[in-house]
Formats: structure tokens, C-alpha cells, sequence
């Protein structure tokens, strides 16, 4: 079984920011009902299993850094789509 997913979707920050510490790269930041929706590309399949179950591991500066940067871009993005 392929473990690696061509694209995935979330609008759940932490998940997002954990995966942008296991180094999954964003293609696409939108606003979806006053949400951010973070979009990776090529996304290990136990990344987000091991997050879902609690499992997962980060570098807490590295992962609060992630954290507050996607945060802002979301903010920023539905301050401009004037919802």
C-alpha cells in the first residue's frame, strides 16, 4: 500500500503545524467557511495517524513556531476575504 497521499486538506491548525515539522509541503492556503484550509502535498499517512492517536512527537519551539505562523496566514487570509 502506497503510505503517501497525493493531497490532503485540514483546517485543524495543530495538525498542520505538526505536519509542517515532519516537513509536508503546503500548496494551497484558502478560507472555507471563516476557516483556514491548509493543503499539503505528498503527506505520510502515519503522520496523521500517529497525531490522531496521540503518538506524535515535535520539537515544541519548532512546532510553536509552525503553530503561530499558520495561525497568522489563516487570519490574514479571512481579514482580506472581508468575511
Amino acid at each position: 500500500m502506497n503510505n503517501l497521499l497525493d493531497t490532503y486538506n485540514t483546517s485543524h491548525v495543530p495538525l498542520a503545524a505538526y505536519l509542517k515539522v515532519k516537513g509536508a509541503k503546503i500548496i494551497n492556503i484558502e478560507v472555507k467557511d471563516r476557516r483556514g484550509v491548509f493543503t499539503f502535498e505528498q503527506v505520510n499517512r502515519d503522520y496523521i495517524i500517529d497525531f490522531n492517536n496521540g503518538t506524535a512527537t515535535v520539537e515544541p519551539g519548532e512546532y510553536a513556531d509552525k503553530m503561530s505562523h499558520l495561525t497568522q496566514t489563516a487570519k490574514r487570509l479571512l481579514k482580506e476575504s472581508g468575511v
